[in-house]
């Protein structure tokens, strides 16, 4: 379809603050937060608007095609 699950480890590092909240990404790019798991793999969740990502965890994201681009930045090479 028109739409592609990623799955990445959330790149934070070119921000003053190494967090940033589920809204502000889904919001932002127009994409959907599937799922997280923390760096540390001390936790996974199903998130919600409010939950708060970290530099270095793992997101599953589900972003259109002519999205991905634009998205990049948040991802780890």
């Amino acid at each position: 379809g028109d739409y592609e699950v990623l799955r990445f480890s959330l790149d934070l590092s070119w921000r003053e603050l190494r967090s940033i909240h589920v809204y502000e990404l889904e919001r932002e790019h127009d994409i959907r937060i599937i799922a997280f798991e923390r760096k540390d793999g001390s936790a996974s969740s199903i998130p919600t608007g409010e939950s708060t990502l970290y530099h270095g965890d793992s997101v599953l994201a589900c972003v259109h095609h002519n999205l991905i681009d634009s998205f990049t930045k948040f991802i780890q090479s």
